[in-house]
């Protein structure tokens, strides 16, 4: 009876020390995990897309801007091949950069006198967030004086005579899509 008292309590032992093992790695691990989760970075890579026809050699400057400032040292610049077929141009801003709004110069060629605009649309790591096609993106951006609408041909028509060049930026509805 005493060796079967001794085995009862080895096995006890046993179990309360596997016990205390197995609860001291799940800790172990859950602590690894919530490091880790705590350490990873989270990136930003935003485009801005635009469908649109460009008729003659053009090149489109895109601002962004970042702690409530636009960036108006840094533009970042496309060129465009003149064409009369819409073109998908996707201009992606420097990378790892929180971007909050745009502003977008869409021509500077002073000899391009109008500019067919279908699709305005944003992605943050290669996913829309925000689809501006079928011109959706008049609703988000805004125009200056140098844009003017062609009802008849559905184009805009360009002046490049006014102080800047033809531009548009987008408002404070675009502006509450970039971190959803």
């Amino acid at each position: 009876m005493a060796r079967n008292l001794n085995i009862k309590m080895k096995k006890i032992i046993l179990l309360l020390i596997g016990g205390l093992l197995l609860t001291s790695c799940v800790d172990k691990k859950k602590e690894g995990v919530e490091t880790s989760e705590e350490s990873k970075v989270v990136t930003y890579n935003y485009s801005v897309v635009f469908d649109a026809i460009y008729k003659k050699e053009d090149s489109i400057k895109v601002y962004y801007k970042l702690n409530g400032y636009f960036n108006y040292d840094n533009p970042v610049v496309a060129k465009i091949n003149g064409s009369d077929s819409i073109q998908k141009i996707k201009i992606d801003m420097p990378a790892e950069i929180a971007v909050e709004n745009f502003s977008i110069v869409a021509s500077t060629n002073k000899d391009q006198n109008t500019l067919v605009i279908r699709n305005i649309s944003v992605e943050r790591n290669n996913k829309i967030i925000f689809d501006g096609s079928e011109y959706k993106y008049n609703d988000y951006f805004l125009s200056d004086e140098s844009f003017s609408w062609d009802d008849k041909n559905q184009r805009f028509n360009l002046n490049h005579s006014n102080k800047y060049p033809p531009g548009i930026i987008g408002n404070d509805k675009l502006e509450g899509l970039m971190f959803n």
